[in-house]
This record gives structure tokens, sequence and C-alpha cells, in this order.
């Protein structure tokens, strides 16, 4: 029997966000793809589908056994009230999977939009938005702007999808560490802005102490999800998952 990829005694499965895309609800699972529910049909209907292919970046954290961290580097966004699915990703190209960038080394930034010609999920495709190198950005960027490091939690803007914003976190030895939000302009690859989010040690015995403590453990813009699936949709959630390869 194929890999179930999270499912738990075919009844649980784990994914970072919930979003809801047209007439479907999507469940994000960074490693496997979007499970797409279609909860108003006739018949209630669960169809998976896979994001785009990898990058060759010799990036190790798109390979086992570091698939746990994809969800630091990977986002979705519905976009066009919801009419629209954008995928981001950032591939490190130090091997790295969590921490500062090596010297030298830097990443580069993709943007997918899914395509589809039907409502049922038959006819479809990832096309590819953009990709941007970590050089253009720094090129394009003064260091007070966009320091030279990591971009992570990558998002689409829902109003302006030419914009994606990202979060950069300190290097330090502290576990309390201080983290910017980075936004970004990826036509012109322009900086729009760079705004402090949690700031750290100095959020130690502030009415923030709570929420600096809890990203700056946890570093997750979101819960991890568990679904249960209702009776009347096990038997076509788990055909969704094991009638499909692995990344």
């Amino acid at each position: 029997m194929a890999s179930d990829g999270g499912l738990v005694h075919g009844q649980e499965f784990m994914s970072y966000t919930v979003i809801p895309f047209r007439n479907w609800l999507c469940w994000i699972d960074y490693n496997r793809g979007i499970l797409f529910g279609d909860m108003f049909g006739p018949t209630p209907t669960v169809t998976l589908v896979r994001l785009p292919p990898e990058e060759e970046f010799g990036s190790t954290h798109a390979h086992p056994p570091n698939l746990s961290r994809r969800w630091m580097y990977r986002g979705v966004s519905a976009i066009d009230v919801g009419n629209c699915l954008k995928f981001i990703k950032v591939d490190r190209h130090d091997g790295v999977p969590y921490g500062p960038l090596k010297d030298g080394a830097g990443f580069t930034i993709t943007c997918h939009t899914l395509l589809l010609k039907d409502k049922v999920l038959k006819d479809k495709v990832w096309e590819k938005d953009y990709s941007v190198t970590s050089n253009e950005l720094w090129s394009a960027n003064p260091l007070e702007d966009l320091p030279r490091d990591i971009l992570m939690f990558p998002q689409v803007n829902i109003d302006r999808p030419h914009v994606a914003h990202f979060l950069i976190i300190e290097k330090s030895v502290y576990t309390w560490k201080k983290m910017w939000v980075v936004t970004i302009d990826m036509n012109t690859k322009k900086v729009e802005s760079f705004n402090p989010y949690i700031n750290g040690m100095e959020a130690r015995g502030t009415e923030d102490a709570d929420l600096a403590k809890e990203k700056s453990f946890g570093s997750s813009p979101s819960p991890l999800w568990v679904l249960r699936v209702p009776p009347s949709l096990k038997e076509s959630f788990i055909d969704a998952l094991c009638n499909s390869s692995s990344v």
C-alpha cells in the first residue's frame, strides 16, 4: 500500500493552513500538495493536486530527511476574491534546512499560478509567474533596506499579487529572536517596506512577551491543523492521498 503521507489510520490529515478557493476548501500540505475538498456538490469529493516540481538548487530542505522544514519556505494564497491560487517558495542554495545562509550562498524565489480549465480539477497546470534570485534583490536594494540573509515564510499579497511578504529572523544565540516583515515588489525587485514584527529579548516583561516567546520558539506563522475526515469523504480522501506519488 502506498504511504499515506500524514494520514493516520485513514482518518487524519496534517495541514499547515486551510483556505477557501472557488467552490473548494483547500488543506495545504507543503510536502504532498493541496487537498481540494468540494463540499457543495451532490456528492462531496476530495482531490489532491501536487505542488510544482522542485528546482535544482542543491537545497536539502527539498529532499528527505528535511521535509518538515518546507513549511518555512513555502506559501499558498488565494487572490482575486478567492478565484486564483498562487504558490510561492524560497529555495536555499546552501543545503541548510534552517538558520542563517552560509557565507557566499543565496536563494531563489519562485511563484506559480494554478491554471484551471474546468471545475473538477481534471485539466490543471502550474504556470510559473517569475523566478528571482537573491543576487537580483541584493543588487536592487541597499543593505539597510534588505539584510543579506534568507527570506522565510513567503506569502503573496492577496490584493497586489506582484508583491510578496517575507520574514527575516535575527542571527542570534538567544532563543528570543527579533523578526522583521519585508515587503518586496517582485516586478521591480525593490523593497517597499521593512518593519519590526517581534522584538526578541526586548519584548520580555512587556505585554507582547507571550507572542514574542511563542513566535521565537516556533517561528511559525500559523498552527498545524489536523483534519478529521467524515465517513462520507473517507474513501475518496484515502484514494486521493494513496494514488499520488511522493514529491
